[in-house]
């Protein structure tokens, strides 16, 4: 019996921990990048990073338009499907603040 309560009680602790990622991934990111939206700065994330480009806005080649709706979200599928050059991926490393 009391190896079935450690097993029960270790597989309750794994299972526990697991909610806590799911929730972290899921929710928390989520309203943290809902708060940063709401704030004057364009924040956006990048594999994992994140970046105030709110002085990239006027110097972006395809016009500020292009990625102030992006404020608060991840970039990485859009940079990804819009060919962007090795000097753009390097020229986004200079506004990385995390």
């Amino acid at each position: 019996m009391i190896f079935i309560s450690e097993y029960l009680l270790t597989y309750l602790s794994i299972s526990f921990i697991g909610l806590l990622i799911y929730y972290y991934r899921n929710y928390y990111h989520q309203n943290i990048m809902q708060i940063e939206k709401r704030q004057n700065n364009i924040i956006v994330y990048y594999k994992g990073g994140k970046y105030d480009i709110t002085n990239f806005l006027t110097k972006h080649p395809g016009g500020k338009n292009a990625i102030i709706d992006f404020n608060g979200e991840d970039v990485e599928k859009s940079m990804a499907e819009n060919k962007h050059s090795t000097g753009a991926y390097n020229l986004l490393e200079k506004y990385k603040i995390n």
